[in-house]
């Protein structure tokens, strides 16, 4: 499905840090605001590969590309300006409007160029173009080292022969935040979230046509161990992609055999099964290394308004598993998760999120009783595009039960210990692409 002849007309452009000091500390995200190529047509990106500062290659954990929106007095700092770390308030706050726009490359750790099918492209120049983009990258330094400068980013391969469709990236998650929770002491610990099937049937219906899906990475970090992507249709479960054997230091987008349609009225899950028995206390959702992420990313086409879509465990029945049995929420204004009061029972009353969870002692048949108790209890489910629904945020935001499929997918064959579903070993594309920047937008909202 990938592209094996170069158009005619081939443009470059390369996104890189400016002599970037990378800080001694295990995790920093690091952006850098540069101006784009001059278009004055739509172009289309075909081809992504990554520059890597010679040495580096260990600290580069991956990086993403973000396409500002139009906007004539964001604060642009020069070309050799370093940058700042993101999400800090040295960052210039204009510069966060372009986690709204569009993620136009990404890269990870272990991977090599990403080549768009023949038909799609990755547009630019097109209306939704500011003429900027934000270079975001993720440095891992778990030795702490001092003094290290990067200059690594993305080379962007474009052409103005524009492909039959335009592709978009959908990212299927568990909300990044502590209603995600791995208790210690589990070796087969399961978590789903999924995509609302409303909330895709509405943005569906908007472009007027069904999706055309053609890849897939799904992405935990270093307690993931399994990873599925299924679709349930009229209560049949479809898989897209399964990993049994997930590495976090080896993701790829699985390129699939054959374009699975996405239609109206369809489900999509994720399906994330963490290994915590070597740890001592509970790892939470959150963007570093050491917290834990369930996602997967869709590449597909045509592309439509809807960026994320995600759910979590309604707090409220997160923490009924500790006895608690009324809580300060409200989906209208959820506000941030570790601070919900308890107000029942009185005894906890002058509990919040965060005192309860850290309060639980943890071993293992509790950390498995629990994992089944977040899959029988209500959901929180939402979705959007470029940082807000389009459609109207609170539009969507619902309280409803896990979908659950009345006919489960046959167990994959175990062929070498790994299955890869539906995708074909001969189309795997080796690509750890960094679907935790794409969740920066979600951390963001």
């Amino acid at each position: 499905m990938e592209s094996d002849s170069l158009p005619a007309q081939v443009h470059t452009y390369d996104v890189t840090m400016a002599n970037a000091t990378i800080p001694a500390k295990r995790t920093t995200y690091w952006c850098k605001l540069l101006e784009g190529p001059t278009l004055q047509t739509k172009h289309h990106i075909f081809k992504v590969q990554p520059i890597i500062t010679p040495g580096n290659d260990g600290m580069v954990h991956h990086m993403t590309v973000f396409k500002c929106h139009p906007n004539p007095n964001r604060t642009v700092a020069h070309q050799d300006h370093p940058g700042h770390e993101c999400y800090t308030p040295n960052m210039p706050q204009d510069w966060s409007e372009c986690y709204k726009g569009s993620l136009i490359g990404a890269w990870a750790v272990g991977t090599g160029d990403l080549s768009f099918p023949s038909h799609v492209g990755y547009p630019i120049g097109d209306d939704t173009d500011g003429g900027q983009v934000l270079l975001e990258v993720h440095y891992d330094n778990p030795l702490y080292k001092e003094g290290t400068t990067d200059n690594s980013g993305l080379k962007f391969l474009y052409t103005p022969e524009l492909r039959q469709y335009d592709a978009g990236i959908l990212v299927v998650t568990q909300s990044v935040d502590y209603s995600q929770i791995v208790p210690p002491y589990a070796d087969d610990f399961r978590m789903d979230t999924f995509c609302n099937q409303e909330c895709l049937t509405e943005f569906i219906d908007k472009v007027g046509e069904r999706i055309h899906v053609f890849g897939n990475t799904p992405h935990a970090h270093l307690l993931g161990r399994k990873m599925k992507t299924s679709v349930i249709r009229d209560g049949v479960e479809t898989v897209l992609s399964q990993d049994n054997n997930y590495d976090f230091n080896l993701q790829y987008v699985r390129m699939l055999d054959q374009e699975f349609i996405i239609q109206k009225g369809d489900t999509i899950m994720t399906e994330c099964t963490y290994n915590s028995a070597h740890k001592n206390q509970a790892v939470y959702g959150g963007l570093g290394t050491d917290n834990e992420m369930c996602e997967s990313i869709l590449f597909y086409y045509p592309r439509i308004d809807m960026t994320f879509c995600d759910s979590s465990p309604h707090p409220r029945h997160i923490l009924s598993f500790a006895g608690v049995e009324e809580i300060n929420y409200s989906l209208d204004a959820p506000g941030w998760i570790n601070s919900i009061p308890v107000l029942k029972p009185v005894s906890m009353s002058n509990m919040t999120y965060a005192d309860v969870v850290e309060s639980i002692v943890w071993d293992r048949n509790k950390a498995q009783r629990f994992s089944t108790h977040l899959r029988e209890g209500p959901f929180i489910s939402d979705c959007g595009f470029r940082g807000q629904s389009s459609l109207g945020m609170s539009h969507f935001r619902k309280e409803s039960p896990l979908p659950r499929a009345t006919v489960p997918a046959a167990a994959p064959e175990d062929v070498c210990s790994t299955s890869l579903g539906t995708v074909g070993p001969e189309m795997v594309t080796m690509l750890h692409l960094l679907p935790i920047i794409i969740c920066s937008i979600l951390y963001t909202l």
